[in-house]
């Protein structure tokens, strides 16, 4: 069980220009986790598409996505303070992309609906402007897509049987 001092969003960046009340009422919405080292969050060829939206609250995470055969690709490392999976939330598409704890990590989560509710009404978003947010929402997502290993960029394999992430320097990529 999580020492209950630690389940705070007071260090989210996305959070950061709202008030200590209005943090403490998205806690009590969020689901609280610890996960260990190499530990998958997210397996996007199983999670299901707009489940929630991650925050770090201490640790770090990986995002990597798949290059077939060939391994994983990692795009980024976050650490604290920073979220993941905002954008299944927001375009209610599958999952691109997997996630791994770095090392010891505390996540929070949130319900996507919930999560789209508190970023509407904390940014001034209307129905109206929701079609603008999902295509937004899209660009990150037809721009991972449009990025693949060839020729010219060897793919490092992954060692997939202990859902491990790679620990080698990230991959060169090119657009041919």
């Amino acid at each position: 069980m999580l020492d209950p001092s630690v389940c705070t969003l007071k260090g989210s960046k996305l959070f950061e220009k709202l008030s200590a009340e209005a943090i403490s009422k998205i806690e009590t919405m969020c689901n609280w986790q610890e996960y260990g080292p190499d530990e998958a969050i997210i397996d996007a060829s199983i999670q299901p598409p707009r489940d929630a939206v991650y925050f770090i609250v201490s640790g770090a995470v990986r995002v990597a996505t798949s290059a077939g055969q060939s391994g994983e690709i990692a795009f980024i490392d976050l650490g604290e303070g920073a979220q993941f999976g905002e954008l299944s939330a927001i375009d209610g598409q599958p999952r691109s992309a997997n996630v791994y704890s770095r090392g010891r990590s505390v996540i929070a989560s949130i319900e996507a609906d919930q999560f789209n509710e508190i970023v509407g009404r904390s940014h001034g978003r209307t129905r109206a402007s929701q079609a603008g947010w999902r295509r937004l929402g899209g660009i990150p997502r037809a721009a991972l897509f449009s990025v693949h290993p060839c020729a010219c960029a060897p793919v490092r394999p992954c060692d997939r049987a202990t859902v491990r992430p790679c620990d080698r320097a990230p991959v060169r990529l090119c657009a041919c």
